[in-house]
């Protein structure tokens, strides 16, 4: 009997162990699963941790466009640009004809204006008046196989055509009250605000020493702009001005015209323009260090390339061998190696976000977070990212998708991804804390949830203008014959509008209106109406698009301090255009 007791004790001793041993099990298991679920939740805790939801859809059809276009040439940014208090945009419509407006940040649009052909570029710099410093921005568009300048008053929401010509220009810009045109040749050419040309064209020269201008078939270029070197035309100083050309960055000289230095990298600069850098991704050509405010140009070693931070802006590093250096841009010397780690390594496409504490790198395919204090990798996942933002503690980056993701920064957790044609880049972020993304269809705004019945903020636009002809040719203004065609007693002419001091400069003596003889009429009467003036002695009728409509002819005659040119005829009757007679 008592032998029987014992047992049981035994028993239900070894039972109560059993089961506080599995209780035990239990506990331990669903504290490691807890840890190791929480451990992958991501620590990120900013004003982005939620996926935003849209806020406003500014579609390009609100605006009697079928897409937005980089108001400021290929392969740039389609977002609007700031001139003084004016934003503006850019869009095409179905005929391919450029449409420039007026965009509001709440996405309403004052004034639009069709140009009535392509648009080729806008100026970086607008041009002001007695009573506003931007007031009228030069515009660039495609007329036929040439050229045309379009001048839109940004105040009043209107554009003129103030100049034509049969050779082609890519760009154009604005120094004081002048407008400078870039040809397909890289030739300058300086006109007015009224289509006057101010001087002769400036040939491109080769740069002086040829390791400056390099052989560029170790690069994989076709003639076309790239987002390495877009079309570009910035009027930096009196003694720099930087054109991006068919995939080609080129530091100029304007005096003379001579190129400084040509390379198909991306220019690189720092937030105060005292260094720039111009590097390839794949280092098919040298790099080279800028100094720009002394115009001194140097090549770097073989093998270096730069890599940019995320907004584009030169970092004390440089990359050589899949490693980076730290880089002493004054004495263009690199110093120690950033990390030390030998399983460290970098591809071609390198762009870096440094913050105090790490550095976010994305290279060859790869998004990874290193310790800035010993190089040590933190985290890493297989990306190719096109624009890095880092937001508080959020890292948020597009894709060449048209992707929009965002990741806790400190551990690399994936948040949440948009895909609803997010765009793809992103303008650095706000204050308003709200993301802004661009595509030629729409352009939208991200933000949190409010508790409020939230809306979708829409475009609106108010009717369209049309340009209008804008050249005009006052009494004792200039013009210059360009080419003479045809024979007999009339001739065929094409000319420009000059400064009287430019050779073969022809003075307007009388304007003929159409109230005197209308347009399409025998060139006899014309000359007629002009030898009542005994100082004109020809009569050029006027028949371009372009030209102020009441103008139908121009009497004219020798200009003061300018030479003839072998192919004026003076005395004749002659026909003419300015340059393009239709559009």
């Amino acid at each position: 009997m008592a032998r029987a007791t014992r047992i049981k004790r035994r028993l239900f001793r070894l039972v109560i162990l059993i089961l506080t041993l599995a209780l035990v099990a239990i506990i331990a298991g669903g504290t490691f699963l807890w840890l190791r679920y929480s451990s992958r939740q991501a620590q990120a805790t900013g004003y982005f941790k939620n996926k935003p939801v849209l806020q406003a859809d500014f579609q390009a059809s609100a605006y009697h466009v079928n897409s937005f276009i980089p108001l400021l040439g290929q392969q740039n940014l389609v977002e609007p640009v700031s001139y003084g208090d004016y934003r503006v945009a850019a869009g095409v419509t179905g005929s391919g004809s450029a449409v420039i407006m007026q965009l509001a940040e709440d996405g309403t649009s004052a004034w639009s204006v069709d140009l009535g052909a392509p648009l080729v570029t806008c100026a970086q710099q607008a041009i002001g008046d007695s009573e506003e410093e931007n007031r009228f921005l030069p515009c660039l568009y495609q007329s036929g196989n040439g050229s045309g300048v379009a001048l839109v008053d940004l105040k009043m929401g209107t554009a003129n055509w103030v100049w034509e010509s049969v050779d082609p220009y890519v760009n154009i810009g604005t120094t004081d009250s002048q407008i400078v045109l870039v040809g397909e040749d890289l030739s300058l050419l300086r006109i007015s605000q009224t289509g006057e040309h101010l001087s002769e064209g400036l040939m491109s020269q080769k740069a002086s020493d040829t390791q400056l201008q390099p052989d560029l078939t170790a690069c994989s270029l076709d003639d076309q702009p790239t987002e390495q070197a877009p079309e570009n035309f910035e009027l930096f100083s009196d003694s720099l001005w930087m054109i991006g050309h068919n995939g080609i960055n080129y530091l100029i000289n304007p005096e003379t015209n001579q190129i400084q230095v040509a390379s198909p990298g991306r220019l690189i600069r720092n937030s105060d323009d005292t260094a720039w850098a111009l590097s390839t991704d794949d280092g098919c050509v040298r790099s080279f260090y800028i100094q720009p405010q002394r115009a001194h140009i140097a090549p770097l070693p073989k093998g270096t390339t730069v890599p940019t931070d995320n907004t584009g802006h030169l970092l004390n590093m440089v990359q050589k061998g899949g490693k980076l250096f730290q880089m002493d841009w004054e004495t263009s010397r690199s110093l120690r190696a950033v990390f030390t780690e030998s399983d460290f390594k970098l591809g071609s496409e390198t762009q870096i976000l440094p913050t105090k504490k790490f550095l976010y790198i994305a290279s060859g395919g790869q998004l990874g977070c290193y310790s800035r204090q010993d190089g040590k990798r933190l985290w890493e996942f297989s990306e190719n990212p096109d624009t890095l933002r880092l937001h508080q503690d959020i890292l948020l980056y597009t894709t060449d998708q048209g992707e929009l993701k965002a990741v806790s920064s400190a551990d690399g957790i994936t948040l949440w991804s948009l895909t609803d044609s997010a765009g793809i880049k992103f303008p650095p972020i706000r204050d308003d804390k709200q993301l802004h993304t661009f595509s030629p269809q729409s352009f939208k705004t991200w933000g949190q949830q409010n508790d409020e019945n939230q809306g979708v903020a829409k475009g609106a636009a108010n009717p369209m203008n049309k340009a209008k002809p804008g050249l005009n040719f006052p009494v004792d203004s200039c013009i210059r014959v360009r080419d003479v065609s045809g024979s007999g007693s009339s001739y065929q002419v094409q000319f420009d509008r000059v400064s009287c001091k430019l050779k073969g400069a022809e003075k307007v003596i009388r304007v003929i209106d159409t109230g005197e003889v209308e347009r399409g009429k025998p060139a006899k009467d014309y000359m007629d109406k002009c030898l009542d003036d005994p100082a004109a002695t020809s009569a050029i009728t006027v028949t371009s698009a372009i030209a102020d409509p009441k103008i139908s002819a121009l009497c004219t005659g020798k200009a003061e301090n300018a030479e003839k040119e072998p192919n004026q005829r003076g005395g004749q009757p002659r026909t003419g255009t300015t340059q393009v007679s239709e559009r």
